[in-house]
């Protein structure tokens, strides 16, 4: 079996991220209350624009 590694911070960043955009794309504008209920993610590490709303460009 090969060694496990664990991700650093910016590449779990990258990850969220990327789990983010697509679900953005996917679904269209979301607010920061429902990217956080779709990804699962806690509110520092969920991804928004500043005024609370989440779009892909």
């Amino acid at each position: 079996m090969g060694r496990v590694q664990t991700a650093t911070p910016a590449m779990a960043r990258a990850i969220n991220d990327r789990l983010a955009l697509d679900l953005l794309l996917e679904q269209g504008p979301l607010t920061a209350p429902q990217l956080r209920a779709l990804t699962g993610l806690s509110r520092p590490r969920c991804p928004t624009s500043s005024n609370g709303s989440a779009t892909a460009a």
